[in-house]
């Protein structure tokens, strides 16, 4: 289990509410491509 960031906690609720990655990355002031991270990071730690 990993313990995650408050950007990466930010980011899992704002997918579980139906969010995109480019409108997160908008509200949280940061790139799609750190969104596309965590998302890879949350499905690798899921299947564990």
């Amino acid at each position: 289990m990993v313990d995650f960031t408050e950007t990466g906690l930010k980011i899992k609720k704002f997918i579980e509410n139906g969010k995109t990655e480019k409108e997160i990355a908008e509200k949280l002031h940061i790139s799609t491509h750190t969104v596309k991270s965590y998302i890879k990071i949350f499905l690798y730690n899921k299947q564990k």
